[in-house]
């Protein structure tokens, strides 16, 4: 384990360390994104699974309130696969 100078208090943080524990300035953006855009692409794809199962039953079984929910999950899916793509 070595130590690094965090860019922002120049306190000595180990080089394993996210973040300072000091100040908290992140010292691995990069890897903190990449586990920000997983979690994002889970929840797209866990929400385009439940649109795509609950539209159909909703449709099957005369339900108007599940019609209006999967189409509301089909438009947060949207949503954030497009916020997932402008990154």
């Amino acid at each position: 384990m070595a130590l690094t100078r965090c860019p922002e208090c120049s306190r000595d943080v180990s080089d394993r360390a996210v973040d300072c524990p000091g100040c908290g300035y992140p010292l691995r953006p990069s890897e903190l994104k990449a586990e920000i855009r997983a979690l994002r692409e889970r929840l797209l794809t866990g929400g385009l699974w439940l649109c795509l199962i609950g539209l159909p039953v909703g449709l099957y079984l005369r339900l108007p309130y599940v019609w209006g929910l999967a189409l509301a999950g089909i438009a947060i899916a949207g949503f954030r696969l497009y916020t997932l793509h402008r990154q």
